[in-house]
This record gives structure tokens, C-alpha cells and sequence, in this order.
């Protein structure tokens, strides 16, 4: 299992740039969006077993408590369980995301790398 922590703060630009890509109207300007703290696996890159960027299967996400665009948040992100079968490579993703005292988020994905090289 390998494994990432690091603090980080939503801004109100990201926000704005994901609610335009998925065509949403923001609900409260200060609030992220239910799936938006997913957005921070983005920095996770180093954990990945190939170089290639990863191909999502399936994702889920829980967000237990409302975050805030611009406070400070702690993150963890693991990559567990890769198994290689031929050219393709599959692991999880999990990354939760705390506040000083407890989880506020918690999202697993599926992650699929797929060595075209090797064909």
C-alpha cells in the first residue's frame, strides 16, 4: 500500500470550473459540492504503479459532514491492492479527507492501467 498526506483548500475558482463542467448551479457559494473533494486525487500521481494516467472504472463517495471552499482540510490518499494481469494493471483508490478532529469525506475508486505498449 502506498500512501499520501497533505493539506489543501478548495478555492472558489476550482469550484466555479468544476460547476461549469458538470453544468451545475452552485447551491451556496461557500459550500463544495457532494463529489467536488474527489477532485484531490488529482495530486496523488506518484502513487500510481505506471506512468500513464489511470482509467476510471467505478467511484464512489460519502461526504459526511458540509467543507468550505477555502479551509485548510488534511487528506489521505492510499493506492492498495494492485494486481497485474497481463498488460493491465488494476488498484483501489481511497482518499479521505479530515478536519482537525474527524473524517468529513471518504471516496474509493477503481483505477485501470492499460500498458498499450506491450501489445
Amino acid at each position: 500500500m502506498k500512501e499520501k498526506c497533505f493539506d489543501i483548500a478548495f478555492t472558489e475558482e476550482e469550484v466555479k470550473g468544476f460547476l461549469d463542467l458538470m453544468d451545475m448551479e452552485p447551491k451556496n457559494n461557500r459550500q463544495l459540492p457532494h463529489m467536488f473533494p474527489m477532485i484531490a486525487c488529482k495530486f496523488a500521481q506518484e502513487l500510481y504503479i505506471w506512468p500513464s494516467p489511470p482509467i476510471l472504472r467505478k467511484q464512489s463517495c460519502i461526504m459526511f459532514e458540509t467543507m468550505y471552499v477555502n479551509h485548510v482540510y488534511h487528506v489521505k490518499i492510499y493506492v492498495t491492492n494492485p494486481i497485474k494481469k497481463r498488460h493491465i494493471m488494476h488498484a483501489q483508490q481511497i482518499i479521505k479527507i479530515y478536519d482537525e478532529e474527524k473524517c468529513l469525506f471518504e471516496g474509493e475508486s477503481d483505477l485501470i492501467w492499460n500498458d498499450i505498449s506491450s501489445l
